[in-house]
């Protein structure tokens, strides 16, 4: 019998390792009204779904390994010129 899939998840930690920024700051993310809903709540802390992070990273123009310094990627809106919304 095979296992079904597994789901790819993220904490705070993972969060912090994959943006390069500090865990204080991944908590300050994950309390803004936008970013995804935690799919559950372990006594280590929250988790979630980590293409919806990923999803909300990229919405955002945070980059993998980016840190908070970093200049956020342009995000190109219908003109398709750089920084349009």
């Amino acid at each position: 019998m095979t296992s079904p899939p597994r789901r790819p998840l993220m904490g705070l930690a993972e969060i912090s390792d994959y943006y390069a920024i500090t865990r204080q700051l991944a908590q300050k993310w994950a309390t803004r009204s936008d970013f995804p809903e935690p799919l559950d709540h372990l006594r280590s802390g929250r988790i979630w779904d980590r293409d919806e992070v990923l999803a909300w990273g990229r919405k955002h123009g945070r980059r993998k390994g980016a840190g908070p310094g970093a200049p956020k990627a342009p995000v190109t809106g219908g003109s398709g010129r750089a920084g349009a919304t």
